[in-house]
């Protein structure tokens, strides 16, 4: 089934990277020309964070329903408070961060490397916690469930990391990792990958694949999970988008079957 896809708004300036907030109402974007916009959704208006001059790539994760931030290419990680429409530095790092991701409580930031570290810091104190080391490529992915850390890396191994010993408890070889997710409705870890099939795939949390969601053409860069946890969307480098009914809704029970709702082409 395949759909047409309808514009929200338009921005005034080229994106590299852009992101919802939990409960869907606000998309946050970055553009290398120095600014972060907030799309409010509900009502289609556009506003304007200005940060600097500088041309920087950055990317953008949400720290939890009213503030997002931004890690910029400088090393720098930037709070954006949607309420008071205003910025702060959060962490300062020497290291090139290919992915970035927010504990669930928003109290550690969580930075992975080009060189294929996975570093978090204590958003309070900013102050390093932890360097984990082990990975050999640049590390793409990263999802957070409690106090377990999940990273990938462009190598092809998931390396699980508990928080709060810092030490890996799980390691999986895979397909080149470009993406990663944890399942909000089943104990589930959701992969996006490269060559040689460019799949998504789903895991248990002992490291064994419960199955393959096959279509995409290129590397699996983008994954997401509808508000209810049961539908997965997936965007590569094929300029498609893909939806699937992948889990189990929060009144439906475990154990349904996967199946692809729609593809759009997205240029």
């Amino acid at each position: 089934m395949g759909s047409v896809p309808s514009t929200l708004i338009e921005l005034p300036a080229q994106i590299s990277s852009l992101a919802f907030n939990p409960s869907g109402k606000m998309l946050a974007s970055w553009s290398p020309a120095g600014n972060a916009y907030l799309i409010d959704t509900p009502k289609g208006t556009l506003s304007t964070f200005s940060h600097t001059a500088n041309k920087e790539q950055g990317i953008i994760v949400w720290r939890n329903e009213a503030v997002f931030s931004t890690a910029l290419a400088s090393g720098k990680v930037l709070d954006y408070d949607t309420r008071q429409r205003s910025s702060t530095r959060t962490v300062e790092v020497k290291a090139s961060l290919a992915s970035v991701g927010w504990s669930c409580d928003g109290s550690v930031l969580c930075g992975g490397t080009s060189d294929g570290k996975v570093i978090l810091w204590d958003a309070r104190r900013r102050a390093a916690l932890h360097k984990f080391s082990g990975h050999r490529g640049m590390v793409k992915g990263l999802a957070w469930s409690s106090s377990l850390l999940a990273s990938g890396c462009t190598e092809g191994k998931v390396k699980m990391w508990d928080v709060q010993i810092g030490k890996c408890s799980k390691e999986i070889d895979t397909a080149p990792v470009w993406s990663l997710l944890f399942s909000r409705n089943t104990s589930e870890i959701i992969s996006g990958h490269g060559d040689p099939l460019n799949a998504v795939t789903i895991w248990n949390m002992d490291g064994n694949k419960e199955g393959n969601l096959l279509g995409h053409q290129m590397k699996v860069t983008q994954l997401a999970l509808s508000p209810l946890g049961n539908q997965l969307l997936t965007g590569a480098g094929d300029e498609t988008l893909r939806f699937w009914e992948a889990f189990p809704s929060n009144e439906k029970k475990k154990g349904e079957s996967l199946m692809e709702l729609s593809s759009i082409k997205i240029r």
